[in-house]
């Protein structure tokens, strides 16, 4: 049988902006709690303003770490080189790290943190990777955070906040940078170092196994990269172990290329 519609009397429905104008209206914006929530929508408005911010100073800052990533690959290491390299770490610390512990001096920098997280690990690649180049080795996340304290012109000390998690992250993708330098050494015959770096990571991953984190997707993806990045490494130094003396040094990085294809292949 079909439903007979009930009739209802027609009420009078207000949005909750007309609500609100009316209690505005009512008591008056001077009222203690009509100032109290003005208060609060300042002060969350403040916030995301500071967000966006922040947003802004981590992109520019991973894109710029980037380009310093580049010309550390691409440029040999001399004095002009370390002196280069320094000044571009120099003015990513004054352009963009610094602003933003500016910004969030006085606020909880963990409220803020996925702004610039992705600056902060592309920034510690850059610094692994520049003092691997440099010195041979890497220094550990204490040495690191020193390059996140500042301090304003009134002397005054700033601290942004640099998670150990961030720092090794960074860490992780900076053994894909080990692994294309390891393979640019071949083409330019510097055999003996792509076995040094090939070590290198092998001892860092060492490190990763032993770590165990539950509920970070982003180290079981890093550690995929990393065996991945290792595996690569590993084959071009056998074949240079195998067939180095068939091959003229600057013909290397030729038969590295045409191993890993067919190994591509064959899987």
């Amino acid at each position: 049988m079909p439903r007979r519609k009930v009739q209802r009397k027609s009420e009078k429905k207000y949005t909750i902006g007309h609500v609100s104008q009316e209690v505005i209206l009512k008591l008056g914006e001077t009222h203690p709690t009509i100032m109290m929530f003005q208060n609060f929508s300042q002060t969350i408005d403040d916030k995301h303003q500071r967000y966006e911010r922040v947003v802004k100073l981590g992109r520019d800052l991973t894109y710029n770490s980037k380009n310093l990533i580049s010309f550390l690959q691409v440029n040999k290491p001399n004095t002009e080189y370390h002196s280069n390299a320094k000044e571009m770490i120099a003015k990513l610390i004054e352009k963009y790290l610094k602003p933003i512990a500016v910004e969030l001096d006085g606020h909880d920098h963990y409220q803020y943190l996925r702004a610039y997280t992705n600056g902060l690990q592309e920034f510690t690649e850059a610094i692994l990777f520049h003092q691997y180049l440099e010195n041979g080795v890497i220094e550990n996340w204490s040495v690191v955070n020193d390059y996140f304290t500042f301090k304003t012109e009134d002397e005054k000390e700033l601290k942004l906040l640099f998670p150990q998690m961030d720092f090794i992250l960074g860490l992780a993708d900076c053994t894909g940078e080990l692994m294309r330098k390891c393979i640019n050494n071949i083409a330019v015959g510097l055999i003996d170092d792509c076995f040094k770096i090939c070590n290198f990571v092998k001892f860092i991953l060492t490190g990763f196994l032993g770590v165990i984190v539950v509920g970070r997707n982003e180290i079981g993806r890093k550690l995929y990269t990393l065996k991945q990045s290792l595996m690569k490494m590993e084959m071009v130094c056998y074949n240079i172990k195998m067939r180095g003396n068939e091959v003229p040094k600057h013909m290397l990085a030729d038969v590295s290329d045409v191993e890993e294809e067919d190994e591509e292949s064959m899987d």
